[in-house]
């Protein structure tokens, strides 16, 4: 389900897009066309193996850019073909939030996974720290900021990949299943911070 909003500019603009992974006769995708506008949160829904990561891999520049095989359609970044962007490029305008934390958490304690992608951009570390903070503070996580990883729950790592995607202030977020690990308080809290955050849209 989508809102519309007033702005006419769409963030991301999927057209005819189908999509083959290698050596796989039948289509992942077929002919899927959408457009997300700033302000819209989108619900993808459907059941086990009907290509919604094959969408979000689209979405965030994993195709084609990382798993290969045949794309015919075009999907856009902020009006630009995601063939002639570089993931890094993608990562600018698209966040992504995957299902499984331990796939997405690098560093050893909380603060520094937050600051990670910030120190990545090259800002001066006053401001990786004090927006990292601020994201945390956000979360309620402020008080876990000199956390060792081993030490949070599964839902506390939840939070923690969140955190790291907002604190980098995309215009796009793309949340795959993220509050399958969380309990109703704190779904309900990352909820609330994604839709009054300056993030412009949000997959589900």
């Amino acid at each position: 389900m989508a809102t519309q909003t007033a702005v006419s500019t769409a963030l991301i603009e999927v057209e005819h897009l189908s999509f083959w992974y290698r050596r796989t006769p039948v289509a992942a995708l077929q002919d899927i066309s959408l457009a997300i506008y700033p302000g819209e949160v989108l619900l993808i829904a459907g059941p086990s193996g009907c290509g919604k990561s094959t969408l979000l891999r689209c979405l965030n520049g994993l195709i084609p850019h990382t798993y290969r095989g045949e794309q015919q359609g075009v999907v856009r970044i902020a009006g630009r073909d995601t063939r002639e962007l570089t993931l890094a490029g993608i990562a600018e305008t698209v966040g992504t939030v995957l299902q499984d934390p331990e796939r997405q958490i690098v560093a050893a304690n909380v603060l520094e996974e937050v600051a990670f992608g910030l120190e990545n951009q090259g800002l001066p570390v006053a401001e990786v720290l004090e927006r990292s903070y601020a994201t945390l503070e956000e979360l309620s996580l402020a008080a876990f900021a000199e956390r060792e990883m081993f030490t949070l729950s599964g839902g506390e790592k939840q939070k923690l990949a969140l955190a790291g995607v907002l604190a980098l202030k995309p215009q796009v977020i793309i949340l795959d299943e993220p509050l399958a690990n969380l309990d109703p308080q704190s779904a309900a809290e990352s909820m609330a911070l994604c839709a009054v955050s300056p993030i412009a849209a949000a997959l589900w």
